[in-house]
């Protein structure tokens, strides 16, 4: 999509494909970030796993101890699934954000005038 600060759409299916436009690019920001903090957790796991591996071969950690690091890893990574739960909610407030910030765009476009101050800025 053109910059929000240009877009003037003549037409309700200008404005819908505008929409759609930008909807589609804030998702992608949004799964980008979710996306790059799962992969940097899973290749904590993966070196976690395999430091422990190498410790419990060599007899340099205790059965025990490998339990511990290994049961803390699992914590981590729980509460980082357990906020990947919540993206169904972040994808709603990022399109109901996004829809306001372009229709905010429109407005001001047209006007000048600003009516969502926090979405729009020129």
């Amino acid at each position: 999509m053109a910059d929000l600060k240009d877009f003037k759409p003549q037409t309700v299916d200008e404005f819908l494909n505008g929409v759609e436009s930008q909807i589609s690019a804030d998702l992608i920001g949004v799964w980008n970030t979710q996306k790059s903090r799962l992969e940097r957790n899973l290749r904590i796991l993966g070196e976690t796993t395999i430091r422990v591996g190498a410790l419990l071969a060599t007899e340099q950690i205790s059965a025990a101890e490998a339990d511990a690091i290994v049961y803390q890893q699992e914590q981590l990574f729980n509460a980082t699934l357990n906020h990947i739960a919540s993206l169904p909610y972040i994808a709603a407030q990022t399109i109901l954000n996004t829809i306001f910030k372009v229709v905010g765009w429109v407005i001001f476009n047209y006007s000048g005038v600003n009516l969502f101050p926090a979405l729009v800025t020129p």
